[in-house]
């Protein structure tokens, strides 16, 4: 547009038009051309392309000229040829048309800055590294590295000259001494200053802050420590470590000896009701050998009645408790009675009766209460027994016959297994004839029920007691057996549809009888599934099971001999 409105002054300031012909430069055109330009200074500027924007002109005209910058060269067109004319290369015979364009190459894979850590081309924000909004080499920098190691430390200086002395003070005074806490003595002078001692003394207040390994009462030689109340020796630590209350010597195996000539010379006292473990007297023994006591208890009760060791509990309490933790299979709690009518161990709990009761023909034991006269536990949920109790032949080291009470074996929970039959005792003729009775036994374990049911038209069904229908294992391998005792005129009968809950009685060849009859039921015991994953106890496929040893009931050892110690 620039260019015609150029052209455009131009015509109108310099043209000169005469006849059929326009003169630029000059007022007489030769009257040959059409358009004539005259200039000594100026050239003529035709339009100026690219091959790109030359190729895509529209129908160009006959003998169109143009630039082409890329190829540096004045093109024509001609229609002739349907082509353009580079006039740099035509020659005497004219240029040929050009060529078809040959196939784009394939591109080249772009760059990657090295700033596009991800490599996706994107200047992603994260990759403006020293965040002043631009994407360039300024953030290529790495990252800083570690701060090395700092160097070492230069030689200390030499030491100043010592300054000259000052001036004596003046001769002060103490205004106070303090024992502190800590068994320190502060003392207090008007300069003012406060002098304290390395060293503490045990004050009759207590001392804090003390330490166990440097702070202690006693000696430092080998000199025995007492202690006295109203100047009588009440206690003594000997300088071999004995502690001995009430007397100036002991036993030589003695570590701790009280004496008291009429009394309790030590008395354990566990006052708490609230709190749990509350223990009067504890003793342990370590001991790796044999005959070793936590706590020992001798009387010689030749002259009178007497008791080694006499537990009381007042309230919720324990009178005398024993504990092995690992080691012989030595008791807990062992009560040894030397004559043959003497009881070893006396338990009582008075309850309402306030009577202690022991068989006068002796025994290892005797328990008397007013509700439980004896209460054991067995913590293995998966094999032992709550009680054993075992005859022997005198002299004998193996037991005659064996009673086992609260017994796991081989997965089978038992509430008493052992030797003989299991019995009751009836009222005979009158109140003094007592006889016995005995109960049937089976290879199984079985449960049993028995009941009534009438035939209606010849057909009966039977529900079986729901709870025992919960405690009984009913199928192929565990079959339920029914015994029918008819009461009545019937053509007999058969049980079918048998299962936990319940059976069918019909009558045979189709009768229609409405007779009376009477069952009985035997079935295997359920599997019971307590809620310790490991303990179930297996009752459905017990049949003849072996049974635990007289001696020994799975792995536990028999009887063991043990002496007693006297002192």
């Amino acid at each position: 547009m620039r260019f015609l409105f150029f052209l455009t002054l131009l015509v109108i300031s310099t043209v000169s038009i005469a006849q059929n012909n326009v003169g630029i430069g000059t007022t007489t055109p030769d009257a040959s051309a059409v358009l004539e330009l005259s200039a000594n200074d100026k050239g003529v500027l035709i339009p100026r392309l690219t091959t790109a924007q030359r190729t895509t002109i529209v129908s160009p005209a006959n003998g169109l000229m143009v630039f082409d910058t890329d190829l540096d060269c004045f093109h024509y067109y001609s229609t002739g040829t349907t082509a353009w004319v580079n006039l740099c290369t035509v020659n005497g015979g004219g240029g040929g048309a050009d060529g078809a364009d040959g196939i784009d190459g394939i591109d080249g894979d772009d760059g990657i800055h090295c700033w596009d850590t991800n490599g996706n081309g994107i200047d992603d924000p994260a990759e403006d590294t020293n965040g002043d909004t631009f994407f360039n080499t300024e953030d290529c920098q790495g990252a800083d590295g570690a701060t090395g190691p700092q160097g070492p430390a230069g030689a200390d200086g030499t030491d100043g000259a010592v300054g000259p002395q000052g001036p004596a003070g003046s001769a002060g005074s103490i205004t106070d001494v303090d024992v502190n806490a800590t068994g320190t003595i502060s003392v207090v002078t008007d300069d003012p200053a406060t002098y304290t001692s390395t060293e503490s003394v045990w004050t009759t207040l207590g001392n804090s802050g003390t330490n166990v390994t440097n702070n202690f009462i006693g000696t430092t030689d080998a000199v025995d420590f007492a202690v006295r109340t109203n100047n009588t020796e009440q206690m003594r630590v000997t300088s071999g470590g004995q502690i001995i209350i009430n007397n100036t010597t002991a036993n030589a195996t003695d570590k701790l000896a009280s004496y008291r000539q009429n009394g309790v010379a030590i008395g354990g006292y566990a006052l708490s009701n609230t709190a749990a473990n509350s223990v009067g007297v504890y003793g342990v023994s370590t001991g790796a050998g044999v005959d070793n006591y936590g706590v020992y208890g001798f009387a010689d009760g030749a002259t009178g009645n007497a008791t080694s060791v006499f537990g009381l509990s007042d309230g919720n309490a324990t009178g005398i408790g024993g504990v092995i933790t690992a080691g012989t299979t030595y008791p807990g709690v062992w009560g040894f009675a030397s004559p043959a009518l003497a009881t070893g161990i006396i338990g009582t709990s008075e309850g309402s009766t306030n009577v202690t009761r022991f068989h006068t023909s002796g025994s290892g034991g005797a328990f008397t209460a007013s509700d439980i006269g004896i209460f054991a536990v067995n913590y293995n949920d998966v094999t032992g027994s709550v009680i054993v109790a075992q005859s022997y032949a005198a002299g004998s080291g193996s037991a005659t016959y064996n009673w086992d009470i609260g017994t796991i074996s081989g997965g089978i929970v038992y509430k008493i297994i052992g030797d003989g039959i299991v019995s009751t005792i009836v009222e005979g003729e009158n109140q003094d004839d007592r006889r016995v009775m005995f109960c049937p036994e089976a290879p199984e374990i079985l449960f049993e029920d028995y009941g009534t049911g009438t035939l209606i038209n010849g057909f009966a069904h039977i529900d079986i007691d729901y709870i025992l229908a919960k405690n009984i294992t009913v199928n192929e391998k565990h079959p339920l057996k029914v015994f029918i005792q008819l009461e009545g005129e019937c053509n007999g009968v058969y049980v079918y549809n048998k299962s936990s809950l319940g059976f069918d009685v019909k009558e045979l060849n189709n009768g229609n009888s409405s007779a009376n009859f009477s069952y009985h039921l035997v079935a295997n015991r359920a599997n019971d599934h307590k809620t310790n994953p490991k303990m179930v106890a297996k009752y459905e496929d017990a049949r003849f099971p072996i049974a635990p040893t007289k001696d020994k009931s799975e792995g536990r050892k028999g009887y063991q001999n043990i002496k007693a110690l006297k002192k």
